[in-house]
């Protein structure tokens, strides 16, 4: 009865394929704490840079097209990575392999060429390799799903780390973040995330009954 206002969010949505994940108390623990890194960070920095990718992380999860929520969770990952304007591509997949366990460089820079043609309206399988109307489609879900997770990791690691914080406010600090050698790197960066998991945990079953829609 005391309240006086309500508000709703807009609707979020999930990528066919991914895994489907359980509600537990440590992850509800987790984004509790997570909640409050989001307010020092902004008691501290106010609109930062970080504003900013995290709220194309919030548009990612509320777009209910395949190919804007791709771009924008690898947009989000290009707010951690902030490749160079030369190669942009190359260097965006050499910066987020620093914080990838296995092979990731080639899966990260057809993210990143996806995301440039739908930049440019030209669609999601625009940029593909020749391949099969179906393969097409489940290349660009697989490729969502790892953009989503890589998005999260990105995230969840730099709100958990406040000793990142300060390298992410201007792009002189971010590009002599990223050109810090191993040892230094990964005293700030202490965890990778297993990139290769990420496909083997895509939920192939679960596409049949949408084979239609491709």
């Amino acid at each position: 009865a005391r309240v006086r206002s309500l508000t709703t969010y807009d609707r979020t949505w999930y990528t066919l394929g991914s895994p489907m994940a359980k509600l537990t108390v440590s992850r509800i623990k987790l984004a509790a704490t997570l909640a409050g890194a989001i307010e020092k960070h902004d008691n501290r920095y106010g609109q930062s840079r970080f504003s900013r990718f995290l709220r194309t992380f919030r548009e990612a999860t509320e777009a209910p097209y395949l190919d804007s929520r791709l771009h924008q969770f690898v947009r989000c990952a290009e707010g951690v990575a902030v490749p160079p304007f030369n190669q942009s591509g190359k260097q965006f997949a050499k910066r987020l392999s620093r914080v990838c366990a296995g092979r990731a460089k080639a899966e990260l820079e057809q993210l990143y060429t996806i995301r440039g043609g739908i930049e440019h309206l030209h669609g999601p399988y625009d940029r593909l390799p020749r391949m099969s109307k179906r393969n097409r489609w489940i290349r660009v879900l697989l490729r969502t799903v790892q953009a989503e997770a890589v998005a999260r990791y990105l995230l969840l690691t730099y709100l958990t780390n406040e000793g990142l914080w300060p390298h992410f406010q201007r792009r002189s600090s971010i590009d002599a973040f990223w050109e810090l050698k191993p040892a230094g790197f990964r005293a700030l960066w202490p965890s990778r995330i297993a990139f290769n998991a990420i496909a083997r945990g895509f939920d192939y079953a679960s596409l049949v009954d949408h084979e239609h829609d491709t």
